[in-house]
Order: C-alpha cells, then structure tokens, then sequence
C-alpha cells in the first residue's frame, strides 16, 4: 500500500506527465484528422482525374462520330446517280439499247433464292408456355410453397389440416 501512495505522489509531483499526455492526445487526433483529410484528397483526385478521362473519351467519340458522317456523305456522293453516271462515261462506257443486249441462259441456275421471314405453314408456331419447362413458367410464390411442402415432408411436419 505505501508504495501505491508513493507512485500517486510521484505522479501528482509531476505535472508535465500530464501536460505530455495531453499534447500526445491532441498530436494523434491531428495525424488523424490529417489521415482522413489525405485520403479523402487522394479521392477527390481519382475521380476528378477519371472524370477528365471520361470527357476525353467522350470528346474522341463526338470526333469519331463526325469522321463517320463525313465518310457517308463523301460516299453519297461518290455513289449518287449523277456521279456514277459521269465516271463510267470518263472510263469509257456507253449506254446500251435494249435491241443490243444479249440474254444467256445458264443451265442449272434457278435465280436468287426467295427470302420470307413468314412462318410457315407446316412450321409449327411457338404457343407459348407447352414449349418451355415448368421451371420458367412458375411464380415465385408458387415456387416457394412448393420447397415449403417438401421441406415439410423432409422433416415429417404436417401440412395445413391433413393427418
């Protein structure tokens, strides 16, 4: 017990202890306030800096975008009627008559193909649900009452008023 009293003594006889605790409480919340303070800035920055990236990429796209515009209407241009017409009679080509044209008749061909995107009629149509398993076409209420009934019946419970 004495020597208790004595280190109480020690202690009140020194002050500055005191004094050094309180300056090490309020340097650690300022390392901590500056901690957070860092870590909020290096995220700020991240964003910002991502955010610019985005612009850029945004910026290029628009550019992009103009460039393929710009293509088109040079090849509108190129393929137009008028355009055509003048390239083909600087390389040389002449308009033909009908009574000048000659038709050959290729053995074995039968022509383009037709295209229908009609169902058929021999195809049957999709009906809706006798196509797809149960599992698509089940609620999930319905769903939940049935893993209810087998757990049910896993653990030997009784359902709803049946012995």
């Amino acid at each position: 017990m004495v020597s208790g009293s004595r280190l109480i003594q020690a202690y009140r006889q020194a002050p500055w202890r005191k004094q050094l605790q309180w300056i090490g409480l309020f340097v650690s919340a300022v390392i901590f306030l500056a901690l957070v303070a860092g870590g909020y800035l290096n995220v700020s920055a991240r964003a910002a800096q991502a955010g610019r990236e985005v612009q850029g990429m945004q910026a290029r796209a628009r550019d992009l975008e103009q460039s393929n515009e710009n293509l088109r209407t040079v090849l509108a241009y190129l393929t137009s009627g008028r355009t055509m017409q003048q390239r083909a009679e600087d390389l040389g080509f002449v308009r033909v008559s009908k009574d000048r044209l000659t038709y050959i008749e290729a053995p074995g061909y039968g022509g383009r193909p037709e295209t229908s995107l009609a169902v058929h009629a021999n195809q049957p149509a999709f009906t809706g649900t006798d196509q797809l398993p149960g599992a698509y076409t089940q609620s999930l209420f319905e769903w939940v009452g049935e893993m209810i009934n087998l757990l049910a019946l896993q653990t030997g419970a009784q359902t709803g008023g049946q012995p």
